[in-house]
């Protein structure tokens, strides 16, 4: 009888011994598969990551994009006013109302003439100070465009280093 019982129970360890070699290989494909699983969710986190990033980008490159358009507007106006002031007409008035000063004239003439110059002068000073306003307001500008073209640039770079990165990626 111990013969048989010596006989069930290494029957029974073989058994066991070929369950656990049957059971190994469907763990490490289980291991194998759940590495697999991990990589792909990592995958799908980064694509998605960079996805939300050049989102978020593109739109504040439009952004940008909208504040050099309106800073460029604002400069294009006051160049346009600066150029229209008008001082270059009033200064030719100037020169003739000196010239015909220095002639001969009636009293009418003359008092007509100098009261003509003085409304000239206070134009002309009106004209200048507002010239030098908008000569300041043109530098400010230019300065602010400068800054919006700066900031557009450091977005679009950034954007390009996404799109990079993008195309090692297997």
């Amino acid at each position: 009888m111990t013969k048989i019982a010596f006989a069930a129970v290494v029957g029974l360890l073989m058994i066991a011994a070929s369950q656990a070699a049957n059971t190994q290989p469907a763990s490490n494909a289980g291991d194998a598969l759940l590495t697999e699983v991990r990589g792909l969710r990592n995958d799908l986190n980064q694509a998605a990551s960079a996805s939300i990033r050049t989102q978020l980008l593109v739109a504040r490159l439009q952004l940008q994009e909208q504040r050099i358009n309106t800073v460029a507007r604002q400069l294009s106006d006051v160049q346009s006013q600066l150029s229209g002031t008008g001082m270059a007409a009033m200064e030719t008035r100037m020169r003739q109302l000196e010239r015909m000063l220095r002639g001969v004239l009636s009293d009418e003439e003359r008092t007509s003439a100098e009261q003509e110059m003085t409304e000239l002068k206070v134009a002309m000073e009106d004209t200048q100070r507002r010239s030098d306003a908008l000569t300041a307001q043109e530098a400010t500008l230019t300065n602010a465009f400068s800054a919006e073209q700066s900031r557009w640039l450091e977005l679009s770079q950034r954007l390009d280093q996404i799109e990079r990165d993008i195309a090692r990626r297997p």
